[in-house]
């Protein structure tokens, strides 16, 4: 059997039509859907009783050589890339058959029950699988301080809230973020 063959099982080639055959029957060895050949497309070959069984697997070229393996390199996925806002990804890369995952970043948090997720590149150039739900971190409630009120509960990562003098207090108003993790005051 070719696909289990040295020569052809570590390589992304599609040899199936080389199975079963008998004395002088011929297959195709190609790259399958989402490959790229790097030098020949396809090779044609003849099943023959070879004193190299091990490395040819029984197989001959059309020139009645061994044959050497094709190489078919992988197709990096361009389509279907993760967008959602909250979501970190190592996605950039991934070819054909490869596998990439999805994760909440750190000022977002999954909505119960969902996880990292894992992506496969297909054939068709666009990755597979579902992006997880998320949702951005809220930030600890600031203490009120005596004579202090704000604007501050509840509050979302990337989200801005006030801190205020109460009546009969004076002091400068202070702008606070949430990064997700904290209020920070601004400047």
């Amino acid at each position: 059997d070719l696909a289990s063959n040295v020569l052809f099982a570590n390589a992304f080639v599609d040899v199936s039509t080389c199975s079963g055959l008998v004395y002088g029957e011929t297959c195709r060895a190609v790259c399958p859907d989402g490959f790229d050949p790097q030098g020949a497309s396809s090779q044609l070959l003849t099943c023959q009783a070879t004193a190299d069984n091990v490395s040819a697997a029984g197989f001959r070229d059309i020139d009645g050589n061994a044959p050497t393996p094709l190489s078919c390199i992988p197709r990096t996925c361009t389509y279907g890339l993760p967008t959602r806002l909250g979501v970190q990804h190592n996605c950039h890369a991934v070819g054909t058959q490869g596998t990439c995952s999805v994760w909440s970043s750190e000022t977002y948090q999954y909505v119960e029950g969902d996880e990292m997720q894992n992506l496969t590149c297909g054939a068709d150039g666009a990755l597979i699988g579902r992006i997880p739900d998320v949702t951005p971190r809220e930030c600890p409630t600031l203490e009120n301080g005596v004579g202090v009120s704000h604007t501050c509960a509840n509050k979302t990562a990337g989200t801005a809230c006030w801190a205020y003098c109460q009546q009969g207090y004076t002091e400068s108003m202070v702008q606070y973020t949430c990064d997700g993790v904290a209020l920070s005051a601004d400047g």
